[in-house]
């Protein structure tokens, strides 16, 4: 029989077929047309808020910018985790960070000719770094950085705003807050607002300075989401280490979608970790901290430990580990538990479990923009490799890869900001030598909560969760955190993030003091899937300054860049659907400033002046993943 089949590729490839549509999106993205309508700008395209910042480049005009802190002779505040250190002051050997420096530049320069780095001397460059001879951690992944991709942006284009100085007032106060949080690393997040209780007391403590310090900083360290286009400064136990989107401050501190229990196909299963081995401290004695920073173990660990090095597990009399049952674990109730989450979590795992925890939601609709979500055509044609649940799950995935590359190449060809391990042994070391007394602000060197972690710990080096400290690359911005902005724009858009859920779930104390039980509430305070999609994208990228290896702003400009890439890559998607028409936006979603966008199916972006209707089509009743 003779195949009727006419090729498509004309229509693919050719000079107005569908690649040349997507390469003219690619080609015509500017600042004005992309990253202005996006989290960070008002109406006007005036930078607001805490995710301001964004922009993808004119390269006529524009060119990435550091912060200034690589021109110091000692590279005090620059990342260099890994090279050698000076033993009394911490200060990495400046011959050690030159060569290293001369390195990444060698490789970005051949990369900007070429991404696929055609001169192998520039592949090897980071290969040649001097390193000690203790060191057993490699860098991670720096070529990933000036990789690219054949959709969405090139990791080059885009830009985040100039991290904060490490010996700058905001940067003070961002140490200030991780102070804090290691202080209360170990408090149930129920009993920060339960009266007379010790956790209480420390909250209260912590509110009280971190709002003090914000109110009177020129410029706030964090801001909160209070209303669209206006963002607070004021800090409440409510907000007290959340996020600054709409939706962080409302409810628990832990989003539900790392509470309810996931149903994986038939293999449901509950949301909780392993115990702790304990509740231990890191990094927190001078040796320790110097044999970390060279790329060592930490005194009794391998440089690199593993979950079973850190997690409680019952055995039986002859050393088998019990079932799952039979051990203690619980959800996560304090910020030791979340660190835990994000020290071992698959980056998009989070994202992964919330797309099939909503679609266990049978009455959780997808976006309002669906066209398979159309009461008319509700009985006729259902999404599945396009605008349903197989296709959701494909796009976190690919998104995160995408953010990834985004995020290292500011890592390691732009900022090259030091870790908060790092910037805390230049706290120790100015509260200790007078000769460095003015190396970092005040705000840090007379806070409450240095002294209290000096009483507790009879340092000033700051608590480190994880025995080997921060990862092998540069603070900022964050991995988890661009990550996060991406899946959860993708889950947006994606998904109704004006339903609220029919009820919410609290990991309660099940009497043991130790291990958790799902208690089922009515959803009282309106809990929505934006809110909480926002929140969840807060949780995992703050569990990693929880831990100690982030600061805020890597958070709030990391979230935003996340953003950036996921509706890059929707606008391209736009032109590969026969389902998507002329005149109905494909994609309609709320950014982490609160405004919404619609994308339609020429790829262009434009602001919403009000958010779209709610959905009301009849509840779902099978699967998203059922054919």
């Amino acid at each position: 029989m003779v195949s009727r089949h006419k090729p498509r590729r004309p229509h693919i490839s050719g000079t107005e077929g569908v690649r040349a549509r997507v390469r003219r999106i690619a080609r015509k993205r500017t600042h004005r047309n992309f990253t202005q309508l996006l989290s960070g700008y008002d109406q006007d395209g005036d930078a607001l808020g805490p995710y301001s910042g964004t922009r993808i480049l004119d390269y006529d005009h524009e060119r990435h910018a550091a912060n200034g802190d690589e021109t110091r002779a000692d590279f005090a505040g620059s990342y260099s985790k890994g090279l050698e250190h000076d033993g009394t002051t911490g200060f990495v050997v400046p011959a050690n960070y030159n060569n290293f420096r001369e390195a990444l530049i060698k490789v970005v320069n051949a990369a900007r000719l070429d991404p696929t780095l055609p001169d192998p001397a520039s592949v090897e460059a980071i290969d040649e770094v001097t390193r000690p001879g203790t060191n057993e951690r490699p860098f991670t992944n720096p070529l990933s950085g000036v990789g690219t991709d054949i959709d969405g942006t090139d990791p080059l284009d885009l830009a985040i705003d100039c991290a904060p100085s490490f010996s700058s007032d905001i940067a003070a106060a961002e140490m200030v807050e991780l102070y804090w949080m290691a202080l209360l690393r170990d408090a149930w997040f129920e009993k920060w607002e339960i009266a007379a209780s010790p956790e209480k007391a420390l909250a209260d403590a912590a509110v009280t300075e971190l709002n003090n310090l914000n109110q009177n900083l020129t410029k706030p360290f964090a801001l909160h989401y209070a209303r669209p286009a206006d963002w607070s400064r004021d800090i409440t136990v409510k907000r007290l280490f959340r996020g600054s989107a709409p939706g962080n401050d409302v409810g628990p501190y832990i989003s539900q979608f790392l509470i309810w229990d996931v149903p994986f196909g038939t293999l449901d299963f509950e949301q909780k970790q392993l115990l702790l081995l304990s509740k231990q401290d890191y990094m927190i004695n001078a040796a320790d901290w110097l044999a970390v920073q060279g790329g060592g173990p930490h005194t009794g660990f391998s440089a690199m430990p593993i979950r079973s090095d850190l997690e409680e597990i019952r055995k039986d009399g002859s050393g088998n580990p019990l079932p799952l049952p039979q051990q203690k674990r619980r959800h996560i109730v304090t910020l030791r538990d979340l660190a835990h989450y994000v020290h071992f979590d698959a980056l998009h795992q989070a994202y992964f479990n919330a797309a099939l925890i909503l679609n266990g939601i049978q009455g959780a609709p997808l976006s309002v923009t669906n066209v398979y979500e159309r009461p008319a055509r509700q009985k006729t044609q259902e999404g599945f490799g396009t605008f349903g649940g197989p296709h959701i799950l494909v796009l976190l995935t690919e998104v995160a890869t995408r953010a990834l590359k985004a995020v290292w190449h500011q890592k390691w060809y732009v900022h090259r900001r030091l870790r908060p391990e790092a910037l805390g042994r230049r706290v120790h070391l100015a509260k200790t030598d007078a000769a460095y007394a003015n190396l970092v602000d005040t705000a840090v060197l007379n806070s409450t909560a240095l002294q209290e972690t000096y009483r507790k710990t009879n340092s000033y080096l700051l608590p480190m969760a994880f025995p080997e400290g921060s990862p092998m690359h540069p603070s900022y911005g964050a991995g988890h955190a661009t990550v996060a902005g991406a899946c959860v724009t993708i889950l947006k858009a994606m998904f109704d993030p004006q339903y609220e859920l029919p009820h919410i779930f609290e990991a309660v104390d099940d009497g043991s003091g130790q291990q958790t039980e799902l208690v089922k509430r009515a959803n009282s305070e309106s809990l929505t899937v934006g809110g909480e999609l926002n929140k969840l994208a807060a949780n995992i990228a703050i569990g990693r300054n929880a831990a100690g290896v982030h600061y805020r702003s890597d958070y709030t400009k990391s979230l935003a860049l996340g953003e950036a890439v996921a509706v890059a890559l929707l606008q391209e998607l736009t032109h590969t659907f026969v389902e998507a028409e002329a005149g109905t936006p494909v994609w309609a979603l709320p950014t982490f400033d609160g405004h919404w966008i619609a994308i339609n199916a020429q790829g262009k972006i434009s602001r919403l002046r009000d958010a779209p209707p709610k959905s009301t089509v009849p509840r779902r009743r099978a699967s998203l993943f059922t054919s």
